[in-house]
């Protein structure tokens, strides 16, 4: 039987009309003939609240409780696969929505006593619920379809996430041999995706010419197993951010298990390799074993490599999409001085009134979910690779030149990458200068320091206005001149120059908003207080700025000094005159 206990108002109904007197009544039907009848469970929930006077609050609620009731008794499979599933994330719904709201709206109402019993069943403990949802996972391999595996992973991450039930819900995770099922559902998972099929990108996927069924047939069993690895990684972020999940991922073997992920450079899986790096980096940040042990298992190398992959894929993506750019600031390290000779040429002629100015073509980035992996890369190298107590580890993909290639690319394209890619790399630049001064001769074979230099000369310097980038051009200057050879390569550019235009420029209105002027400022206040070599060059930047803001203001700031400025920095005794 099917029983729905209600409480009726009484008066009238918009649809049902007059409700008669007001009184606890039942709706009772039986199963059997639910399933006999034929009819949707729509009509058969409309039937009932019109024989018994259902008020309209509550006919979803008894629309549920017929549906529940037709497909439990259903001798299909597939239909008790759907009450699962109805039942899994109608739980992971209540566990997500405001309590404190619903039971206010609610008193008083016909529906108080329902949602006086779902608060009293969400307010206990549920060790058995943990247990059944676990035992489900572990039977995964044994037929159980996968969306009840991935409803069963949405509900324990919700589980884990709520307050109340967190230490409970842990406490039961620990227990039962729950960690070595996940530590096989993860490594199942992810051999699933290293094992999908591949379609190629950029110009592979042009020179293939696959017909469009066969790469649609592709991307389908890619995506097949991406369902199941969104809910485990899910499951996976929410339990890093507390104590008691991080040891509960440390019983799992995290690293071991997740590390095979980094290799997979599917483009159907990007976005899930990058939140799959993300909880790796917060676990490392709250173990420093955990860290180590990933430096023992060759993680730094990996995410080198894949960090070299992830650029020239995006890249080769973006090439594929939107057409080859040329950037106006990626011009060769050798031609950067003439470049800038031109430029300033031409500046300083005054264009012609007859011709039109050309609009610039617009510069569309790489897509949004390879920034967000590149990003998640270089801070956990950073994290790994720079952090406090890895002094006498050796900077990964410096030998081999891979770690060289992928900054060389961004440096290379910043209005590509964007901002955020662009400062992370030139903080992780300056990270392996500050780890390893007496690395720069091989940066300069590499021609690391001339390709980020180079970024910052030319008519559109460094990436997109960002106040990112501009906060780090100074760090990233005083890093290079750790070793004479980078300060003579920084005393030959104009990379400083660079910063004029975001004071004085439109542009970098929008940029230089809230604190960040007075960042940039105490940035170059330290580096010419390090660099003391650099000083002529830093008065001349204050003077340029202050004498474009007068130029800006309709003032005229009087003509240059012809004396040109010593190439090194002044005395004690200059100074005191």
């Amino acid at each position: 039987k099917v029983q729905f206990a209600f409480y009726c108002p009484g008066g009238e109904d918009e649809l049902l009309g007059d409700l008669g007197p007001a009184g606890r009544r039942a709706a009772v039907a039986d199963r059997a003939e639910l399933a006999a009848s034929g009819e949707s469970d729509r009509a058969a929930a409309a039937r009932l609240a019109k024989a018994h006077g259902v008020p309209s609050g509550l006919r979803f609620s008894l629309f549920a409780r017929v549906r529940l009731a037709r497909l439990e008794s259903s001798a299909d499979p597939a239909e008790a696969c759907r009450a699962t599933l109805f039942r899994l994330y109608a739980f992971v719904v209540l566990l997500q929505v405001d309590r404190a709201a619903a039971e206010s709206d609610a008193r008083g109402g016909p529906d108080e006593s329902a949602e006086a019993a779902v608060a009293a069943f969400l307010a206990a403990d549920q060790p058995e619920l943990v247990a059944e949802l676990f035992r489900a996972l572990r039977y995964e391999r044994a037929g159980v379809p996968n969306e009840v595996v991935e409803a069963c992973l949405r509900a324990l991450a919700a589980l884990a996430g709520d307050r109340a039930r967190a230490a409970s819900t842990l406490a039961a995770m620990r227990g039962g041999g729950h960690p070595a099922i996940l530590a096989a559902l993860v490594s199942s998972t992810a051999r699933r995706l290293i094992e999908a099929p591949r379609a190629p990108v950029g110009e592979a996927l042009t020179a293939a010419n696959l017909p469009k069924l066969e790469l649609d047939a592709i991307n389908a069993d890619a995506d097949a197993p991406v369902p199941i690895a969104d809910a485990l990684v899910a499951l996976l972020s929410t339990l890093v951010t507390t104590h008691g999940g991080c040891l509960f991922l440390r019983d799992v073997s995290l690293l071991p298990a997740l590390l095979p992920l980094l290799r997979n450079r599917n483009p159907r899986h990007v976005h899930v390799v990058s939140h799959a790096v993300h909880v790796l980096e917060i676990f490392m940040d709250y173990a420093s074993q955990a860290a180590a042990a990933f430096r023992d298992l060759g993680g730094m190398q990996i995410v080198v490599q894949r960090l070299k992959h992830e650029a020239e894929d995006a890249l080769a993506e973006h090439a594929a999409t939107h057409g080859p750019q040329v950037e106006p600031s990626a011009a060769a390290p050798s031609e950067s001085e003439g470049a800038r000779g031109a430029s300033e040429a031409s500046a300083a002629s005054p264009p012609s009134p007859s011709s039109p100015p050309e609009k610039p073509a617009p510069t569309y980035l790489v897509s949004s979910t390879r920034r967000v992996l590149l990003k998640a890369l270089m801070r956990a190298l950073a994290l790994t690779n720079f952090s406090p107590g890895t002094n006498n580890v050796k900077v990964a993909g410096l030998e081999d030149g891979s770690l060289c290639a992928a900054l060389n690319l961004v440096f290379r394209n910043p209005r590509l990458f964007g901002a955020g890619v662009f400062s992370l790399a030139a903080n992780l630049l300056c990270d392996v200068m500050n780890h390893e001064p007496t690395c720069y001769p091989e940066l300069e074979k590499q021609e690391v320091p001339q390709t980020f230099l180079a970024a910052w000369e030319g008519p559109n310097p460094g990436p997109s206005p960002s106040a990112d980038a501009l906060c780090c051009l100074p760090n990233a200057l005083g890093a290079l001149c750790l070793s004479p050879l980078g300060l003579a390569r920084v005393k030959k550019s104009g990379a400083l120059d660079a910063l004029v235009a975001a004071f004085t420029s439109r542009a970098y209105q929008r940029a230089m908003h809230g604190e960040t002027a007075g960042a940039i400022g105490g940035n170059i206040d330290e580096l010419l207080r390090h660099v003391p070599d650099l000083q002529p060059a830093g008065v001349r930047f204050a003077i340029d700025v202050l004498r474009r803001l007068l130029e800006v203001g309709g003032m005229d700031p009087g003509p240059p000094d012809p004396k040109p400025w010593p190439d090194r920095a002044p005395s004690a005794a200059g100074d005191a005159e």
